[in-house]
């Protein structure tokens, strides 16, 4: 029995439940849809997410140790048996995966050699939503490696968690709420959401959540925010 409507002013308005709120105190709307949401780390607190990143930044600064392994030369002395094996045994060891022709995307690689980078771009994707702690990826050094993860370490994929880690670096809260009030406005006038063509820019509570539920799931405080901004809520019965 509610709806969401674009504008500072006028009808148009969210109803969360579309009882009216009789009872006691009055939240806000967004105030009961944040009690609704949650917060997007679930279970875990800002404590746990905190080890969490310094684990994952942690594994991806091993990325960086170098692998080394014999030369040729010095394992065809080897093989030689007699003098010619311990002439070669001081030389010296040449690093693996320095070939630059070959890109990350198209490395293949074993399941045992990438799944703890994997495990920890994954999990750094899911906690870098909150931009303080992007913020401490940044400033640990993560973006180069993560830029120069050495091909051995490739995985389908990469591209996509490396460009989500990236972007949640660079999206601070003004410029993610301006990104989710554009989203919101877009929404709210796309054929399917708005109740009617004639009154584009109103649609049912249920049905505006639904079209914006990745964007709420990105950041509910600050979808939240952007939504109080660029629309007005109240209960229209029915």
């Amino acid at each position: 029995g509610g709806g969401v409507g674009v504008g500072g002013g006028g009808v148009g308005g969210v109803a969360p439940g579309g009882s009216g709120g009789e009872s006691g105190e009055s939240l806000s709307p967004a105030q009961t849809l944040a009690s609704v949401l949650g917060s997007p780390m679930g279970f875990l607190d800002e404590a746990a997410c905190a080890r969490a990143t310094a684990v994952c930044i942690q594994v991806l600064a091993l990325t960086d140790m170098p692998v080394e392994q014999p030369s040729t030369a010095a394992a065809a002395g080897g093989g030689g048996g007699g003098g010619g094996g311990d002439a070669m045994a001081g030389a010296a060891a040449v690093p693996v995966d320095i070939d630059p022709s070959i890109t990350i995307a198209g490395a293949r690689t074993s399941d045992a050699d990438v799944g703890g980078i994997q495990a920890a771009l994954q999990l750094l994707a899911h906690l870098t939503k909150e931009h303080s702690r992007a913020r401490t990826v940044l400033d640990s050094g993560c973006v180069r490696l993560l830029l120069d993860l050495p091909c051995r370490f490739a995985f389908p994929a990469y591209d996509a968690l490396a460009a989500s880690i990236l972007r949640h670096i660079v999206e601070d809260t003004a410029t993610l709420q301006a990104a989710m009030e554009s989203e919101i406005h877009a929404t709210m006038n796309a054929p399917g959401v708005a109740r009617s063509s004639i009154m584009r820019g109103r649609a049912s509570v249920r049905t505006f959540l639904a079209a914006t539920l990745p964007v709420i799931a990105r950041e509910p405080t600050c979808f939240l925010a952007a939504l109080e901004k660029c629309t007005a809520m109240e209960d229209v019965g029915g």
